[in-house]
């Protein structure tokens, strides 16, 4: 059917001496010259094929949920967690600092035992109320 190569420019002299893997395209070329209707036909059930998974083969996991958190509270409840947040991390800090004072003590009595364990308490429940 087609007596003249389809890929003209895979045949000149210039391409083939600068382009030294054209030789594995001619193949393609001689297959495309003895079965052109076998190769069109493949040529449209794979385009079919692909139509028919795109549409009927969707993944149902594919189609995301809004990952943003709807916003239950007005703004001014968030600023003012946003403040509370602040300070809470401020006073855990203070309270960290008075632990570790209280360690680099040589020794420790009842009183600094007692300290310490109150502060601990404190950061504990500070800690809770961040995560709430």
């Amino acid at each position: 059917m087609f007596k003249k190569p389809i890929f003209k420019f895979f045949h000149h002299r210039v391409c083939k001496r600068t382009f030294t893997w054209v030789k594995n395209i001619l193949p393609i070329n001689v297959i495309l010259q003895k079965h052109p209707k076998s190769v069109f036909a493949l040529m449209i059930i794979s385009i079919l094929f692909s139509v028919g998974c795109f549409f009927i083969y969707q993944n149902p996991h594919s189609k995301k949920e809004s990952s943003a958190m709807p916003i239950t509270r007005p703004l001014t409840h968030s600023i003012a967690g946003l403040f509370s947040s602040v300070s809470a991390i401020k006073e855990i800090l203070v309270l960290q600092e008075i632990v570790d004072v209280a360690l680099q003590k040589d020794s420790l009595n009842q009183t600094d035992s007692l300290l310490i364990e109150q502060t601990l308490q404190k950061i504990h429940v500070l800690e809770n109320m961040m995560l709430k």
